[in-house]
């Protein structure tokens, strides 16, 4: 009799930590899409912020203007060190060649006088986390 209360006892006991495995995975998986989630809607205030200072920048002759431009800027630099903080960083192109991958061509332009691939323009930053990307950049590249 002894036997059998001990090998239900264990049993409960397994099954328990069965449930439990299952509840941490299930909370590890809600944590990564929220994650996810929240580092898309920061990416996207980075992309806003980068065609805002794009238009300001035209118009940069009138000192408020300038003002606004700097302001913005140290927000963005905050927003960069806070990915960083986090391990995460913008896509880097030394050589300024698009690598497959790291980013996404979304329109192409012809010249004779750069290389094939090289990045013209970069529409949207991309961003990774050590080895993992997590959102392409976007460019415009040279297509002879």
């Amino acid at each position: 009799m002894e036997k059998q209360v001990i090998e239900a006892y264990f049993t409960k006991f397994q099954k328990e930590i069965v449930e439990l495995k299952h509840e941490l995975s299930a909370e590890k998986m809600r944590f990564h899409n929220s994650e996810q989630s929240l580092l898309i809607e920061l990416f996207e205030t980075i992309d806003a912020m980068e065609n805002l200072l794009e238009n300001l920048k035209q118009k940069e002759q009138d000192k408020t203007i300038k003002r606004v431009i700097k302001n913005i800027q140290s927000i963005q630099k905050k927003m960069f060190r806070i990915l960083t903080e986090r391990d995460i960083h913008k896509i880097e192109f030394p050589d300024n060649l698009a690598k497959f991958g790291f980013c996404k061509v979304v329109d192409t332009e012809i010249n004779p006088e750069l290389p094939e691939k090289t990045i013209v323009k970069t529409v949207k930053i991309g961003f990774q986390q050590k080895d993992k990307i997590l959102r392409p950049a976007e460019v415009i590249t040279i297509k002879n």
